[in-house]
């Protein structure tokens, strides 16, 4: 069974319609990666299925119940936790507020449970539990930035670029962080500028053009195939 699932979604801005009618399917302890050129209409497509922007068309299941038109906040209190490329965490607020913030419904102490074992999972956190987010460093804000979405123990977690902008070293740990995560049970859909890595860490991929899917497989058939790696990857 599916966790997640979109039938011929279309979504855009305004009258601006960037997504023409994709379908998909994301299954437990999956990584599914999706590739593309600029402009191609990734982060559109997760937007709307995270509910961060309203579907125009098509349906998005969520465990085969239809949440097409529920907003983002029911859908994250239902298990789908949305980590965009900016504005994923808030600058004023240290990261243990941060945090709680990812869990504000939580009782007391099933916060504490909850913020140990994300910090158990997330020791680079550890050290900068009293700094504000805004003062730190571009790595240790994306790695709060998943840890807050996962403070709500999320089913299924949608990143938008998580190593856009991120130091070498960062952005290898935000990925074995995905990795471990899909071990773990989530499910993991993910838009990344960097596909080649992103790809070594996928089991499927899906490649976007024009707001349609051009291809859909196992993300190391994509890694293997020079036509499509010539494409959209950039390789020569």
């Amino acid at each position: 069974m599916a966790t997640l699932e979109a039938h011929e979604v279309i979504a855009g801005y305004g009258r601006t319609q960037i997504v023409h009618g994709i379908s998909m399917e994301v299954d437990s302890g999956e990584v599914v990666c999706i590739v593309g050129p600029n402009g191609a209409g990734k982060s559109t497509f997760i937007k709307a299925l995270a509910g961060a922007l309203p579907v125009k068309g098509g349906i998005v299941r969520f465990q085969e119940i239809d949440i097409t038109r529920l907003n983002q906040e029911i859908r994250a209190r239902r298990g789908i936790g949305y980590v965009p490329q900016t504005q994923d965490v808030f600058p004023s607020l240290t990261t243990r507020e941060n945090l709680a913030m990812g869990a504000y419904l939580c009782k007391k102490h099933e916060l504490k449970i909850r913020q140990a074992a994300v910090l158990e999972r997330f020791p680079q956190l550890k050290k900068v539990l009293a700094s504000r987010a805004g003062s730190l460093s571009g790595g240790e804000r994306k790695l709060l930035g998943i840890a807050r979405v996962l403070m709500a123990e999320p089913k299924v977690l949608i990143l938008d670029e998580p190593s856009a902008g991120l130091s070498p070293q960062y952005a290898d740990i935000v990925r074995g962080h995905i990795r471990n995560l899909a071990h773990d049970g989530h499910t993991v859909l993910i838009v990344e500028q960097h596909a080649i890595e992103a790809l070594e860490i996928s089991d499927r991929a899906m490649v976007f053009v024009a707001g349609r899917k051009h291809f859909e497989g196992l993300a190391k058939d994509l890694l293997e195939s020079e036509d499509l790696g010539q494409m959209f990857l950039g390789r020569r």
